[in-house]
């Protein structure tokens, strides 16, 4: 028992239990595997995959080596666990996929409701002042919810259109999350003509004002997490440069080269880490790089920027396939304009709010770019 906790220790938070869930949901998923394929092209990139993790692992020779380790361990778990959602998901025709999105979206909706105004205590999320059951932050939430929400909003009718616009506006001041808001600009430069689109912004934005005016501490809260100076007393802010500084540190220090898969800061601590720790008494964040991107580049190095690059491409792609769906989305694979509103909408998590490789949106996320990857013929 000692020994698991020692290797669960050596991980982030939210990786245990989101690796707890892909093995359950691998169990209950069990019969996919009969209708699952793994050609030649996949168990390549698998290979591949595994054997650059292991590369930079190995180069990683200035800390022990167990989180590494036991991530590719969990890497190859994650890989199937993609794998065999993608297969499901393949096989699902659009009614049944459409029905599966409302029972989502209507399960995370009360999961947020319940979350904003009741605090569960059981466990340790007493210790957690702004736990979101089972998350244990609202940006935890907001992260999968709002991808859940985005793709769903580009396949459905204005009805439910309406109902997720105007939730995850509630959330994002209910709470308060900075999160909600960014899906929910996203959400309204898609799903609108552009003209539309700056007409209901300013709307938005006459309606926050107003909120914010009425309530100091929710106009504290934005304004705090706005300014990105290192004269900002707000951790969240302070930790999304120290995001940046470290990710210009690792590359600079190793020659570009990357500090080593999940050796994240182990690079010298930038300016900020150390006003930080001033501020908090401790390190924060430091290992999950602030955004995913960050994270990446910090441990790949130019490979990073090359990975990083590339799905920047697809986001961007996935955009101007929205765009040109606006007005006849109904009348292509519903599956495919879902896939294509969660690739772009994890642009937040990318650049804005990460939580890791092992997060549930990044799972979820590669699911749907899998669907947009595959051959036209073979979707």
């Amino acid at each position: 028992k000692s020994t698991l906790l020692h290797l669960l220790g050596a991980l982030d938070s939210p990786t245990a239990g989101v690796i707890l869930s892909m093995f359950m949901a691998l169990l209950i998923s069990i019969k996919s595997f009969n209708y699952l394929k793994l050609n030649l092209k996949l168990v390549v990139v698998a290979i591949i995959l595994i054997m650059i993790l292991a590369i930079f692992s190995i180069s990683s020779i200035n800390e022990a080596l167990l989180k590494p380790t036991i991530s590719i361990v969990f890497f190859i778990i994650s890989f199937f666990y993609v794998a065999i959602l993608h297969a499901q998901f393949k096989v699902m025709n659009a009614s049944e996929f459409t029905l599966l999105c409302k029972y989502l979206v209507l399960l995370f909706l009360l999961i947020g409701y319940i979350g904003a105004f009741f605090h569960f205590s059981f466990l340790n999320y007493g210790l957690k002042a702004k736990s979101v059951f089972p998350y244990a932050e609202p940006g935890h939430y907001a992260l999968i919810a709002g991808l859940i929400f985005s793709g769903f909003l580009h396949i459905t009718t204005i009805k439910w259109q309406s109902l997720i616009l105007v939730s995850i506006l509630a959330l994002g001041v209910l709470f308060p999350n900075m999160t909600f808001l960014l899906y929910l600009i996203l959400s309204i430069s898609i799903l609108m003509k552009w003209y539309y689109s700056l007409v209901f912004l300013t709307l938005l934005s006459l309606i926050l004002l107003v909120l914010l005016t009425l309530n100091p501490e929710l106009l504290a809260y934005y304004s705090s997490r706005l300014i990105l100076t290192s004269d900002s007393s707000n951790l969240t802010a302070l930790v999304y440069i120290q995001g940046w500084q470290e990710m210009l540190s690792a590359l600079n220090s190793t020659h570009w080269v990357g500090v080593g898969f999940q050796m994240n800061g182990t690079q010298p601590t930038s300016a900020m880490a150390e006003r930080i720790f001033s501020i908090a008494g401790i390190y924060k964040n430091r290992s999950d790089g602030a955004f995913l991107a960050g994270k990446i580049i910090s441990e790949f190095g130019v490979v990073g920027i090359f990975l990083v690059a590339l799905l920047s491409k697809q986001i961007c792609k996935s955009f101007l396939f929205l765009k040109g769906q606006l007005n006849n989305r109904y009348l292509r694979d519903k599956k495919l304009v879902f896939s294509h509103a969660v690739v772009f909408s994890f642009i937040i998590e990318l650049f804005f709010r990460g939580n890791g490789y092992f997060s549930p949106s990044l799972m979820f996320m590669l699911i749907f770019l899998a669907y947009i990857k595959r051959p036209q013929k073979m979707r």
